[in-house]
């Protein structure tokens, strides 16, 4: 990969996001229940192929782009599944007086197991471990 040719280095920004919808709501369900929820879905992160190696001996292990067809992978030209999660929330409030009251609440978070998957270093074949950037469980594709 030639350092100098800068048109290589043109793409998507790692954070682009082209569809996402955050939804929330909160029901009245009587008898004290109550009954929320949040749902956030989005499209996923482009993310480049790289081999996760030092292939080139420059002593950088994370910026050797795979080579597909005999044509080195532009940057982030990759993108990641889509992102569904789930998160619920019961409550149960028991009125005593005017003044007191009980709440007791039962919350599911990541109902639907979703993988969330992070734009850290590119590399595929690594599981990432830095929980800086995301809530929840974080691996590289």
């Amino acid at each position: 990969m030639n350092p100098y040719n800068l048109k290589a280095e043109a793409g998507f920004s790692k954070q682009d996001v082209r569809h996402n919808l955050n939804v929330s709501g909160l029901f009245d369900l009587g008898y004290g229940f109550t009954l929320s929820g949040i749902v956030i879905t989005r499209s996923g992160f482009p993310y480049t192929a790289i081999l996760g190696d030092d292939f080139n001996g420059d002593g950088n292990e994370d910026n050797d782009r795979a080579i597909i067809n005999g044509r080195v992978v532009g940057r982030n030209t990759l993108r990641q599944p889509k992102f569904f999660n789930l998160d619920m929330r019961l409550l149960k409030t028991f009125n005593f007086t005017e003044k007191y009251k009980l709440a007791f609440s039962a919350e599911v978070f990541n109902l639907t197991k979703a993988k969330n998957l992070g734009f850290g270093p590119d590399a595929v074949s690594e599981v990432c471990t830095d929980v800086a950037d995301f809530i929840g469980q974080i691996l590289r594709v």
